[in-house]
Parts: C-alpha cells; structure tokens; sequence
C-alpha cells in the first residue's frame, strides 16, 4: 500500500510539474533564451578556441618479415665453432622497426635532426619571437605527447600492412612528417644492418682464420657471403624495411575539435539547464 501511495505522489506531482511547466515556459520565454543563447555562444566560443588538429596516414609494407639475418647468422656461427651465442634471432625486421619508432632513441634522432619541438608544442611556442614562453619543455615531456598523441602504428594480422598516423596542428607539416617518420625510420634500420652485418663478416673472417676444418670454412663461408647480401641491400635499398604504398598527402579536413558536436552538446546543456531552472521556478511556487 506505501509503495502504491508513493507512487501516486509521484505520479500527481509529475502532472502538477507538466501543467505548471506551460506557464512557466511562457512566462520566462526570455530567460530561456538567455540560457539558450549563452549556452550557445559558449559552446560556439570553446569550440573556436580549440587547436585544430590534422591525421595524415603512411601505407607501408613490410620488405621481409624474416628474422634478422644478423642474428641468426652469429647464432649458427657460434654453434659451428662451438660457441655457445644467447642471440635473439626471433624479432622479424618489422616488429624491430615498429618498435625502435616508438623508442626514444628513435625520437632523440628525430629531434636532434628537426626542430620539431615547436610543432609538439605549439601553444608554449612563440612563433614571432622564436622563444618559449615558460622554458623549453623537457625532452621526456615532448616524447610522451610525441609517442601517446601525436603517432600511432598499426599492423594488420592478416596482410601484415602496416599503417601509420602523425596528427598536429598544422595539415601540411602533418603530411611532411609522416612522410619522414618512415624514411628516418628505414635510415636507422640501414645502418643498423649494416653495422651488424660488418660485425658479423668480422667475426665469420675470424672463425675461417681459426678453424682448420674443410667443411666448416665453407660452411662459415656461405654464411658471409649471405651477410654481405644483407649488407649489401642495406646499403642500396632506401626502403630497407618498409615499401611505402600509399604516402602521406595533406588533409583536408581537421580530425579536432568536431564543432558541431560541441555546439549541440552545448545546446543540450543549455536545455537542461533552463529545464532545472523551471523545475525550481515551480517548486518556489508549490512552496507558496
């Protein structure tokens, strides 16, 4: 029995608010809409002042997703010789290279090369003057907002197509750095080939001057000559790891902020403040 009086309350009061709602409405149209036009003013002005923000996106395949010749190479070096080697042959050439993009040796080149600090942080940068207004940010800083919001990296489970995205403020250096983020990238893992491969011819030169076994010159000897097929491509191959499918180009329209969105959710407030407004406009009355 409470619970159905409790209901009928309720149920008499919300036809009390809906026929007192209408009068109300009628007699503070104005103020409604000063809510309603402040809160769309707001919302208009919140979104203006927000950065726009630019994607541009790099289509990349992979070159080879075998193990790393170096590697494997020392390891069945070593076992030749009787060495035991712990080298990790494992890691295919792009897991190593869509890891080392998110590493911070690969952003310390980045910025040691390009001055991309002021794009990273556009709004502590005073373009005019070419100073920061509350000091440099750090480097751990930049890196964070570099590797957590400005690039992303993706592979596909199925083709293996690796797809990457560089997002700022500005459509054009968005485009740019995208474009560079792959080649700088294909750079470091060139040399890093090639700095491997030049190790391992040392050590297998090494190995053949030591040994006095036939069978096991050759066997060392092959496997240089593959080393030096590694190298080689490493140095004449400028997409060493990734073949770039589809290139950056400059967007056209902004990812951030969604104005419109903005607006209407600024709207929806707007709307239920001016019903919270009448709500207590009717309850003040219900008090009299």
């Amino acid at each position: 029995m409470n619970e159905e009086n409790n209901n009928n309350d309720l149920y008499e009061n919300f036809n009390l608010l809906s026929i007192i709602s209408l009068p109300l409405l009628l007699e503070n149209k104005y103020r409604i809409l000063v809510i309603m036009v402040s809160a769309f003013i707001i919302s208009v002005t919140i979104s203006l002042l927000i950065p726009s923000q630019y994607k541009s996106s790099v289509v990349l395949m992979p070159v080879d997703n075998e193990p790393s010749s170096s590697n494997s190479t020392l390891a069945q070096a070593g076992k030749a010789l009787g060495i035991g080697m712990s080298v990790q042959s494992t890691i295919s050439l792009t897991q190593e290279g869509i890891t080392t993009m998110q590493s911070r040796l690969f952003f310390e080149k980045l910025i040691n090369k390009y001055d991309i600090l002021p794009l990273i942080f556009p709004g502590e940068w005073n373009g005019k003057k070419k100073i920061w207004n509350d000091g440099a940010p750090s480097n751990e800083e930049a890196y964070k907002r570099f590797r957590f919001e400005m690039t992303t990296i993706s592979k596909d489970r199925n083709t293996g197509i690796v797809d990457l995205n560089f997002i700022c403020n500005d459509p054009i250096e968005s485009a740019k750095y995208a474009n560079l983020i792959v080649e700088e990238l294909n750079l470091l893992l060139r040399e890093r080939q090639i700095k491997r491969s030049t190790e391992s011819i040392e050590y297998l030169e090494l190995g053949i001057q030591k040994t006095t076994s036939i069978d096991l010159r050759k066997a060392l000897a092959n496997l240089m000559q593959q080393e030096a097929r590694q190298k080689m491509l490493a140095e004449t191959r400028k997409e060493f790891a990734f073949t770039v499918i589809d290139p950056a180009y400059i967007p056209e329209k902004r990812i951030w902020p969604k104005r419109k969105q903005i607006v209407l959710i600024g709207l929806f407030i707007g709307a239920l403040l001016s019903l919270f407004y009448i709500v207590i406009l009717s309850r003040k009355n219900e008090a009299y």
